[in-house]
């Protein structure tokens, strides 16, 4: 394949360039290409934003040099002698390879993702392709993983993006559902943040962590719509890619704690909502709400006993508070079936 020079010269490898939209380099003749408007954009001087189709072009191109290297690697891992130093050589050039068009560090790449997210929305999709990135990166070592890991922090303690409608109620962007209001968001946020809490546990014990420490002005019942969507979105991630109820067990928050000081009190906030702003909420804490009881019945399934057994099936559930009711039963089942499967 053609070779690809290194993505931008935007992280310090070469000389700065204006902030600019659209701003990516891969070609085998070193020339930039700018797919969109060049407006300048507030973001640091040695960062260019990336347009949606550069991001994910990018992505594509990383992600196939990174599986041809594995392959090889593991042709050369069942061959002997010739053949087995012909694939290792050549694992090792796509390896050589990726590393050229990847960020530099990991700190690099952090500070990457975070210009495109300050950008706004209009670069939600670039962004996303950024975040998926980072399945690229070792997190093995201890500095990438803790600069990571501040990073994560910060992203899921950002307020979700909202504005008053004209009769002055707050209205919580995107689909009222997901982290960060889009669904696809939310799994490249999971994704990354189990690459870098890898080890057994670990990904569960830090966005518990989060969720108490937003879910507190939830407990004391001082907090706002928007505070309370972004503790139940949070906890829809978490439920949604937890291995399993047990693993949450003597966490920063307990599955009973969560039923008993945020899921259920969720539900009696939604089920009085009445303007435009609450109404996303009922649909998140009912996707919570829903992960949650389908957790303890795997859990009880598995043997295990809690006070959450109390629902003993979903059906015992206050469905009715929703005038949806079944309809909105069977969209959240849909959702969060993969969680049991």
């Amino acid at each position: 394949m053609p070779h690809v020079t290194p993505w931008v010269h935007a992280l310090g490898r070469k000389k700065p360039a204006p902030c600019r939209t659209g701003a990516w380099r891969a070609s085998s003749h070193d020339r930039r290409i700018y797919s969109g408007a060049r407006d300048t954009i507030d973001c640091p001087p040695s960062i260019q934003l990336m347009e949606a189709e550069a991001a994910l072009y990018w992505r594509t191109v990383c992600k196939h040099l990174q599986s041809e290297a594995h392959a090889k690697g593991s042709d050369a891992a069942a061959t002997m002698g010739t053949e087995a130093e012909v694939y290792a050589a050549e694992a090792s050039d796509r390896n050589d390879l990726l590393e050229k068009i990847l960020p530099a560090t990991v700190n690099e790449y952090i500070e990457l993702v975070r210009a495109h997210i300050n950008a706004g929305s209009n670069h939600r999709f670039a962004t996303r392709q950024l975040l998926l990135l980072g399945a690229m990166f070792d997190f093995s070592d201890a500095t990438n993983r803790k600069a990571a890991g501040a990073f994560l922090h910060e992203l899921m303690c950002k307020c979700p993006e909202h504005e008053e409608d004209d009769e002055g109620n707050i209205v919580v962007l995107g689909d009222g559902l997901s982290f960060g209001g889009d669904n696809d968001w939310a799994e490249a946020v999971a994704s990354f943040a189990s690459k870098v809490h890898a080890a057994a546990g670990e990904f569960e014990e830090v966005v518990l962590a989060i969720i108490e420490e937003l879910a507190q002005p939830c407990k004391e019942r001082t907090a706002n719509h928007v505070q309370w969507m972004h503790s139940l979105s949070l906890t829809g991630l978490l439920l949604k890619n937890a291995k399993s109820l047990r693993i949450l067990q003597g966490k920063a928050i307990t599955p009973d704690e969560l039923l008993q000081t945020l899921l259920l009190p969720g539900v009696s906030i939604a089920a009085n909502c009445l303007t435009r702003a609450n109404s996303a909420l009922s649909d998140t804490c009912l996707r919570s709400l829903t992960a949650n009881c389908l957790s303890a019945w795997e859990m009880k399934c598995a043997g295990q006993t809690s006070s959450l057994g109390r629902a003993k099936d979903c059906s015992q559930m206050p469905w009715s508070l929703w005038p949806s009711g079944k309809e909105t039963k069977c969209r959240t089942f849909e959702t969060v079936e993969d969680f049991i499967y």
